[in-house]
């Protein structure tokens, strides 16, 4: 794989639904088949806070060309159906994380064969609306991809089954009248976040240079690690 950029790996999915222990399991076996891999859990975990705003400072003043990339990101911004103040905590929350993401890629191009990013939909609650906007939300995920061919791996979950199932099991350990009370508020929230992500992912699906697979998160952990790991290779021996 020399010579060309990084194979791009994305995780999507909600919190407990198992991206960041397979995102390890996944980095420690090509590691050690000798691939270079980048991981930005433990990439920017290497980074305390000052560290991390220098390096960010010192990318952007590098690379005018991020000005310009958020400003088209600003004019895909200003085409959704949301008021002016939405807009722009939309924008701002989107320019922390595009710069981030930008200058992590950019550091694996020079080191890397594999780079693997994890997300949580870092803008559900802005994104709760698909119809009418589908068009410029697609416009908006895509610019997020900094490299036109991608694999997404999407871990689904049936909260139905999964979640009353964990929420039984720590009512057991706990048996509080407190816990009652989160149980109900961690279902509603979680269950919410997962609906955000089903309307988010009919968009990411519609973006032509991403190859997008579902992933059953209550399945065994290692028949997906396997999983995942047999598309990777696949993908690998393609590039």
């Amino acid at each position: 794989m020399k010579n060309k950029q990084p194979l791009y790996i994305e995780f999507v999915g909600i919190t407990v639904s198992g991206k960041s222990t397979i995102m390890k399991e996944v980095t420690s076996y090509f590691e050690k088949k000798g691939f270079r891999v980048s991981n930005y859990l433990i990439d920017l975990n290497k980074l305390n806070k000052f560290k991390r705003l220098g390096y960010i400072s010192i990318h952007v003043f590098k690379n005018p060309m991020i000005v310009i990339n958020l400003l088209y990101l600003f004019l895909i911004i200003l085409k959704l159906s949301y008021n002016i103040k939405n807009k722009l905590g939309l924008f701002f929350k989107s320019l922390r994380f595009y710069i981030k993401k930008d200058l992590l890629w950019t550091i694996s191009k020079r080191k890397s064969d594999i780079f693997l990013w994890e997300s949580e939909a870092f803008l559900l609650e802005d994104l709760d609306i698909l119809n009418k906007d589908s068009i410029h939300l697609k416009n908006f995920f895509e610019f997020f991809f900094p490299n036109k061919d991608a694999l997404v791996f999407y871990f689904h979950i049936d909260f139905d089954n999964f979640l009353n199932r964990i929420l039984s099991h720590l009512q057991e350990k706990m048996g509080s009248q407190s816990f009652e009370l989160s149980k109900k508020e961690k279902y509603v929230f979680f269950k919410s976040r997962q609906k955000g992500f089903n309307n988010v992912i009919e968009i990411v699906k519609k973006i032509n240079f991403i190859t997008f697979f579902e992933i059953d998160a209550i399945k065994a952990f290692q028949d997906n690690v396997r999983y995942i790991i047999s598309i990777i290779e696949r993908k690998l021996v393609k590039n």
